[in-house]
């Protein structure tokens, strides 16, 4: 699904201070009896950790959950509601949204921040001449492989969705149906989305150490890094919009609207893979039983809230087509951020 590609930037990124892997003396082996040569040891561990984290996909973990919390907020809004259409009975849509934090910064430095995707099945009522009701609901899961820039992603991302929201007509839509103003229209309600990313890569990195009088060690690093970041979040939003109709053929709408927010994304790490060891493969040390162990961690655990107040503005554009459907397309902009969103979706209206 294409929408999974606008999280794929967000694991790409420069060499900061923070460093998702970690990378340890298990053991020192034969070289605790030679404290300069654990120097030595402890002085290569470093700077191949160092070139380890230059190939990993995060790097800023806590700005990362930042974005995507507040991108979850915004990844459903659009789906559970009808700012065009007025049904005689009720309506029935099924749309796709996707939002992303387009904010550079060092950590990050020219990749997104942070992404989300939902979905949406919504079936509307009319409950009386003015008012409607929507209940909305949707879950994703999707498997894909990426070719990365160091190194290749899978990526796994599943997420759920849940809506009640009320639409009032506050005033009446005037025209034909040639052309027309569709009013003016207040909507408000919940909105659940829970969205969990899981990304596994390839660490596989040769090691060669040479210790100088005593020999070369040589080994390597594998396993596979897996980050993984759930994010779960609720939103009250509140919005006015309003719509023009041109030809019977297509509408132009938009609007603005609050949210009051809830929730949080929480990030967490692990390397699936097996302790290296260092042989030595020349020099007088060749024999020695007692071989130094390296081992990768991961260091990945962050946590970031949602931003409890937003304001928001959108606008989409609705096709007409037979039979009461109607194809729309939405976006979305967190005024004060650089989070956007995007949804599109086909409903059926009678």
């Amino acid at each position: 699904m294409k929408f999974l590609f606008l999280l794929l930037p967000i694991f790409f990124s420069p060499k900061v201070s923070a460093r998702p892997i970690e990378l340890n003396v298990r053991d020192y082996g034969w070289l605790t009896s030679f404290p300069p040569l654990k120097d030595v040891l402890d002085f290569y561990v470093a700077g191949e950790e160092d070139d380890l984290n230059l190939e990993q996909p995060i790097l800023d973990p806590s700005r990362i959950n930042y974005g995507t919390a507040n991108s979850s907020v915004l990844a459903s809004k659009g789906l559970g509601t009808d700012y065009v259409n007025d049904p005689k009975r009720y309506s029935l849509s099924l749309g796709l949204g996707a939002a992303w934090d387009a904010e550079k910064n060092e950590g990050i430095k020219d990749e997104i921040s942070g992404a989300a995707a939902s979905s949406a099945l919504t079936f509307g009522y009319r409950m009386n001449e003015k008012l409607l009701g929507y209940v909305s609901f949707g879950v994703i899961k999707h498997n894909q492989s990426f070719p990365g820039k160091d190194v290749d992603i899978a990526g796994d991302i599943k997420g759920s969705h849940f809506g009640l929201h009320l639409r009032y007509d506050l005033i009446e839509k005037k025209g034909s149906d040639f052309f027309g103003w569709g009013g003016l229209k207040l909507s408000g309600g919940y909105e659940y989305t829970k969205n969990r990313v899981d990304l596994t890569t390839t660490l596989d990195e040769p090691l060669e150490l040479d210790t100088g009088g005593q020999g070369i060690l040589e080994g390597r690093i594998t396993g596979n890094p897996v980050y993984q970041v759930k994010t779960t979040t609720h939103s009250l939003p509140i919005e006015l919009s309003s719509s023009f109709l041109f030809l019977n053929i297509f509408s132009l709408y938009g609007g603005a609207g609050a949210d009051l927010n809830f929730g949080s994304s929480v990030g967490k790490g692990k390397i699936e893979g097996d302790v290296a060891t260092l042989a030595c493969t020349s020099g007088i040390c060749v024999g020695e039983t007692v071989l130094p162990q390296l081992e990768a961690r991961a260091n990945f655990d962050s946590r970031s809230t949602v931003k409890t107040m937003t304001f928001r503005g959108f606008g989409g554009l609705q096709l007409d087509l037979p039979f009461g459907l109607n194809a729309f397309g939405q976006v979305e902009q967190m005024i004060g951020t650089k989070v956007i969103g995007l949804s599109t979706g086909l409903r059926y209206i009678y």
